[in-house]
């Protein structure tokens, strides 16, 4: 029987060129797919995406989220938290916070993987009032806050007015183990 390269396959080598920041080689093969008779599903513009994310291109990683629609795809959590995590690794706590709350506009609910990359933008930017907010939203939303998102918004709180805050997140913490 004849091997065939499928999306399954070609998603997991863009993951591989992310893994060794070859994102201009993982965004080749998205493009090549439809040369190769392989149609381009949502798993592999996410992987594609998330090679972005590996190496700090988040226009990149915007840009492909963006354009998912005109490939007649729905833009998933998974593809939506890399995005997120792209612009978070640049310290674009703007573009992920647009992005968080364009998910609820396109009916895709975040996770706390979501919440966790959001959080972690507000922290490179400086935005801990922010940061708080949005872990102080979780339980509503039915989420419930992991490490990441603890120590993301406790190094949000490095401003000098907000130590106290950073002690009682650690004393939340530490009571809930």
């Amino acid at each position: 029987e004849k091997l065939q390269a499928d999306a399954i396959s070609c998603s997991a080598a863009m993951a591989a060129c992310g893994s060794g920041k070859q994102w201009l080689l993982a965004l080749s093969l998205l493009a090549g797919m439809p040369d190769m008779r392989i149609a381009v599903i949502e798993s592999s513009c996410c992987a594609a995406i998330t090679a972005c994310e590996k190496s700090d291109q988040w226009q990149v990683a915007l840009s492909l989220l963006c354009s998912m629609s005109e490939l007649g795809l729905v833009p998933d959590v998974m593809s939506y938290t890399a995005t997120i995590s792209a612009c978070a690794n640049c310290g674009e706590w703007e573009a992920a916070i647009a992005l968080l709350w364009r998910m609820s506009d396109a009916r895709v609910t975040p996770d706390t993987f979501t919440c966790s990359a959001a959080i972690s933008s507000c922290e490179k930017g400086g935005q801990w009032i922010l940061a708080l907010s949005l872990l102080d939203a979780m339980p509503e939303a039915a989420l419930l806050p992991n490490g990441i998102c603890y120590s993301a918004s406790i190094s949000a709180c490095r401003t000098s007015t907000a130590w106290q805050v950073a002690l009682s997140l650690l004393s939340v913490i530490i009571h809930q183990t």
